[in-house]
């Protein structure tokens, strides 16, 4: 992506400015959005102008031409996009916080593991060079937080036992320990392999970490071109929690995985349905009523001898 040439006064440039430039090499996708931008009643509003009221209008813009809310946020989503990247340039000092519309579950949205492997794949075909193909899987399998993946140094791995290490996040309850899948290992291994610092997913050069906002803007590039509008970053530790629940683990364990700080979070993963009941009441059972082993010692046959 190469930065527009730029006047002296940048505070003239507007969402019409920097949509076209950005245009110039973005997906079909981001394509279409930035050109709602540019039909957009804030197109020739100046890029320093932009804060959470020009937002506000945009969405009611967009709600009165009847489109989904999670539709409208992904105008929003495309919005900071254009502004992290003015802030980049230094067209601006620093970009606004725009908040969504509420209504949108797209943290809720599960992630298929078919749709997983398109996206993998569309990730090495598209960013080969980019770390964010190992991180995708890794993120699925451990259920972690987008930050404290980004975070992970080398010595929060554990190959030999099988481990991750979360050693600070949101709460207490975010320090824990995470068992690895076979995928995960292979995933944390290809992206160590790059890095060229203590940290475990790198940028591109592997001599400082991913940031939480790339990863999160480079998911929602990729998952546009599948259609996945619908589910963000967050949706992979969604996922990894609700996999374990409709494999019979129960809140407790669940909580102890993903680090909640609640039981109660971790309870609407669980779903009890009839032969979860039934199984946990045959468990109750043999536990009650062990098998007794034969106390009786095998004896040797010895003939019988008539005299």
């Amino acid at each position: 992506m190469l930065q527009p040439s730029l006047s002296s006064n940048n505070g003239c440039l507007t969402i019409f400015d920097i949509t076209s430039s950005l245009g110039r090499s973005a997906s079909t996708k981001s394509k279409e959005q930035y050109e709602i931008l540019k039909q957009s009643p804030m197109k020739n509003l100046r890029i320093s102008m932009i804060d959470s009221a020009a937002a506000d209008a945009f969405k009611q813009w967009r709600l009165a031409q009847k489109v989904a809310v999670s539709t409208t946020n992904h105008g929003i989503r495309t919005l900071r996009r254009v502004l992290h990247q003015a802030e980049e340039w230094k067209v601006i000092p620093r970009a606004p916080k725009l908040r969504l519309l509420s209504g949108e579950n797209s943290r809720e949205a599960v992630i298929s593991e078919a749709a997983l492997k398109t996206l993998i794949e569309f990730a090495e075909e598209a960013y080969p060079n980019s770390n964010f193909q190992y991180l995708l899987p890794f993120l699925v399998d451990t259920g972690l937080r987008v930050s404290e993946a980004c975070g992970l140094k080398r010595d929060d791995l554990d190959f030999n036992a099988g481990f991750v290490s979360v050693r600070e996040g949101k709460s207490k309850a975010a320090k824990r320990e995470v068992p690895l899948t076979d995928r995960a290992v292979a995933a944390a291994k290809a992206a160590w392999g790059r890095s060229r610092c203590a940290y475990v997913f790198t940028a591109f050069g592997g001599r400082k970490p991913l940031t939480r906002h790339y990863v999160s803007q480079q998911f929602r590039l990729l998952a546009d071109t599948q259609n996945m509008h619908d589910a963000v970053l967050h949706s992979t530790r969604h996922t990894f929690c609700t996999r374990l629940g409709e494999s019979g683990v129960d809140a407790f364990t669940i909580q102890k995985l993903a680090g909640h700080s609640s039981i109660t979070i971790s309870q609407k993963y669980v779903h009890s349905g009839r032969e979860v009941m039934v199984n946990a009441i045959k468990q109750m059972d043999r536990a009650n009523n062990p098998r007794e082993e034969s106390a009786e010692e095998p004896t040797e046959d010895t003939d019988e001898v008539n005299f």
